[in-house]
Parts: structure tokens; sequence; C-alpha cells
């Protein structure tokens, strides 16, 4: 069935089928293989009766997993979610050798469409490269009620995506690594990168022919984030922002800027470093990545194995982001947000008194 026409219901069935069949397991990811399909399949949160909706789209390699914890602060909120699954994704790492971005976005838009059948007032929402996808569909589609973007990726820090398109005729992965997470690919290949790199082309048009966001617009982004260029995102938002416009912002120093809220990304007491690109969808809470979750991210350190052992084993981790040090640990990547509960309060708020 075409995915311009397909309804949420035979989404989450075309899912199931898909990873019923592909999903990679093993045991290395500390969970059977069944409770590693349900993490990582589209879901609903909230009641069908509820008028206002949001549409959540994760980001590149990624699984609708990421939006677990903000699905279900939304729905105590009274606001309906949906979270979909993009292809290539929530399966194994050899399925992004075959993406293609236009899917993507004919994945987004229909499932856009099936959620304003059904609410009033839809938002869309996205992480990372699915920030990327929410930006091109809700500055595009009519009838968009918001924007809501964590970490958007619109600009990347790596040299990597540029050069994807060197290198996408002649290689098929930009790093291989040991997939011990049940929730994302560790593994990126060429082409994911190249179909982004694609996105990255066609958002940098759009925003460079934008005078002010046409609706209202809520960003969550880190000063410290090694994978996008946030100072990018903040110099959008600074010139396209309208008084329905919010750029929670968590770095060193306190942005007085209209419309920005700050909030310091050094918290010693936490033994945070920094937050993480890896870390904003994500509750303290979470059993997966949170603080007291079965997953600690030292992917850093994976070419050294006595590295990468310490960091998994500290007993009192510090938490950072890569490229960042703490004087004589190994920080695993942060992989939650310590200002999740805040976040969500104020982001309830944002919606429903739009």
């Amino acid at each position: 069935m075409p995915e311009l026409s397909m309804s949420f219901a035979e989404h989450v069935q075309q899912s199931r089928q898909r990873l019923e069949r592909d999903k990679y397991h093993s045991e290395a990811m500390g969970v059977g293989r069944s409770e590693a399909i349900d993490a990582v399949m589209p879901f609903e949160m909230g009641s069908e009766h509820q008028r206002v909706g949001v549409l959540l789209i994760h980001g590149l390699s990624d699984s609708p997993f990421t939006f677990r914890d903000i699905a279900a602060a939304l729905a105590r909120r009274g606001i309906r979610s949906r979270s979909i699954l993009l292809s290539g994704h929530g399966s194994r790492a050899e399925d992004s050798l075959k993406v293609r971005a236009g899917n993507w976005r004919r994945q987004v838009r229909a499932q856009i469409a099936d959620l304003q059948k059904q609410c009033d007032k839809v938002w869309v929402g996205g992480y990372s490269m699915g920030a990327v996808l929410a930006t091109l569909e809700g500055l595009d589609l009519p009838n968009i009620a918001g924007l809501i973007l964590w970490a958007p990726a619109w600009r990347c820090r790596s040299n990597m995506v540029w050069t994807s398109r060197l290198l996408f005729p002649f290689r098929k992965w930009h790093s291989v690594r040991p997939e011990r997470d049940f929730a994302r690919y560790s593994s990126f290949s060429i082409n994911a990168i190249h179909q982004y790199y694609h996105l990255t082309l066609q958002v940098k048009r759009q925003l460079n022919t934008c005078q002010r966001f046409r609706c209202p617009v809520y960003i969550v982004a880190s000063e410290a984030d090694a994978t996008i260029n946030s100072q990018f995102v903040l110099q959008q938002f600074l010139r396209l922002r309208q008084p329905d416009s919010r750029l929670v912002w968590y770095g060193q120093e306190e942005l007085s800027e209209t419309g920005v809220l700050s909030r310091s990304d050094y918290l010693p007491e936490q033994r945070i470093r920094a937050i993480a690109h890896t870390a904003v969808t994500f509750s303290p809470a979470n059993p997966h990545y949170g603080k007291q979750g079965d997953y600690r991210n030292c992917l850093a350190y994976v070419e050294d194995s006595t590295a990468f052992n310490r960091c998994l084993q500290d007993p009192e981790p510090w938490f950072s982001e890569y490229g960042l040090v703490v004087e004589g640990r190994y920080p695993a990547r942060l992989t939650f947000n310590p200002y999740f509960e805040e976040m969500m309060a104020d982001l309830g708020d944002f919606i429903l008194d739009r």
C-alpha cells in the first residue's frame, strides 16, 4: 500500500509485519526479541476524544522509542500523540542501505493528513533528522497548529554529511559498531547519511526563503551538541522568531534574548558535564536511557576496550557529550534530560495556550 494514503492503523500493522520478519536481536541487548520489537513499534498515546494531536518523528537511526516519555507526559495534559516509524528504521542497520528521503517525506505527509481527520489542531514534532522532516512539512502544509523541534538537525557539525555525496557510489558504511541497543542503530550507512543530506538541502532552501515562522514553534537545543550545529539553530530562531516562538537553550551562558529560556548544562551535583544530542527527549526515569537505566552510551570509546570498559563499569559515572572531557574519568554520553519535567510542563502550557 502506498505510504501516501496509509492510515495510522495500517502503518502500525505494516510496521509490525516488517519488524517480525526483519528485527535484528542479540543477547547483548538485554531484552527478548518480542520486547525489542514492541519497544520500536509506532504507537499512540492519549484518548481519541482529545482534540489536540501531535505527530512525532524520530531521528536518523532511531525509532519511536525516542518519544515514549514525551508522549506519556503529553497524554497527562490531555494531548493526544502518535509516534511513527520511518522506513528502514527499527529493524536492522542493513535496512538503511535502501532508504530514500522522498519516502520519509511521503510517510510524514500521510500521517499528518490522517491525524488531521481526527483532531481539531495538529502539531508536528521531531527529533534531530525528524525535526528536519517536521520543519519541511510543518512550514509548507496548511493548517499545522505548530512545530516542536528537539535538537533540529538543520545543519550537521560533521563533514560526513556533505562527503556522503562523494562516497555514496563507492562505500556502504560510514561506521560499523556492535548493535547492543534495541532502540536504535549504532552503525551508520553512507546511504542513510546521504538521504539526510538531501533533506538538509531542502530545509536550507526553505529557511533561506522564510522571513518569519508562520506558526508557533517550540525548539529545544543544547549548546554542547556534538551532532548538530546548535549555533545555527540559535541564529535561525533569532532571525525567524515571532511572538509565538520559544527556544529552550541548554548552555554555559544565560541568553537574555526574547523568547529564549536558558538553563545551565553543567550540573556537577548530578555528575553532568554537558547535555548531549542524545539526551533532550528522555526522562531521567526512563528504564533504558535514564539515570538508572539498563543502557549506558560508551560508544566514544568503542575502539579502546580499556576505556570502553571503564566507562561501562564506573559505579559513579559522569555524563557528557562527545569531545568534552572530565579529568580522570571516561564520561558516558548523556542519554536523559535533567530538565525533562520542567520542559514538559512548559511545553504542555505552550501547546494548550495556543
